[in-house]
């Protein structure tokens, strides 16, 4: 995986959940592009003269950090995520195994409605296919803390089994300061050598 020999040209949406990224690069032959939303890969090209790379992402109020970066034909489908640092955002994956499962009808993934709080809010099912690794992608959620969630066997009949709880911790960036009638985010008044810069969520 690399992160240079390349120059993003353009980036925005497709459509409501599409991101396009462009970019121009000298290398031509034995290399593919991937696009990572913060850690998580959102898409990739299939021919070593693409230009574009298109993602599937949900919009959210919070900033996403977008990373492109340059890959080896045959590591196509090597997710390289856990390499890239660590960066605020509101966004995460949930993964559980299951083995020795019996009566599984479907799993209910909860969480909490506040940070800090119990998961008690319903979120999704995932229909149970066996045992074996599973995963989720939660909505992203919108402020910084401790959000509980829990994954809930249930049977046909809809009875729950014992919960599988997970904690997890979500640092946000800040909002963007809001815009005065005038369109500025901020204003700037110098007095006496002191500059005086005010604005507001």
């Amino acid at each position: 995986m690399y992160l240079g020999g390349f120059q993003i040209t353009d980036v925005g949406w497709l459509g409501p959940q599409a991101v396009y990224c462009d970019f121009d690069s000298p290398y031509v032959d034995g290399w593919l592009w991937q696009l990572y939303a913060n850690r998580t890969l959102i898409g990739s090209t299939r021919l070593p003269s693409e230009r574009r790379v298109v993602g599937q992402l949900v919009p959210s109020i919070s900033p996403t950090p977008l990373t492109l970066v340059r890959i080896a034909v045959g590591d196509i489908n090597v997710d390289y995520g856990n390499q890239i640092p660590r960066q605020p955002w509101n966004r995460f994956r949930l993964r559980w195994t299951t083995s020795g499962s019996a009566n599984v009808a479907r799993f209910a993934v909860k969480r909490s409605a506040v940070p800090g709080g119990p998961a008690s809010l319903f979120v999704a099912y995932v229909p149970f296919s066996g045992d074996g690794e599973y995963s989720f992608d939660p909505e992203p959620v919108d402020g910084s803390g401790v959000w509980t969630y829990a994954i809930v066997p249930e049977d046909t009949a809809g009875s729950e089994g014992a919960p599988i709880s997970s904690a997890v911790s979500v640092m946000l960036p800040p909002d963007d300061v809001s815009a005065d009638d005038a369109g500025k985010r901020f204003t700037v008044n110098v007095s006496a050598g002191v500059s005086t810069v005010a604005f507001r969520y």
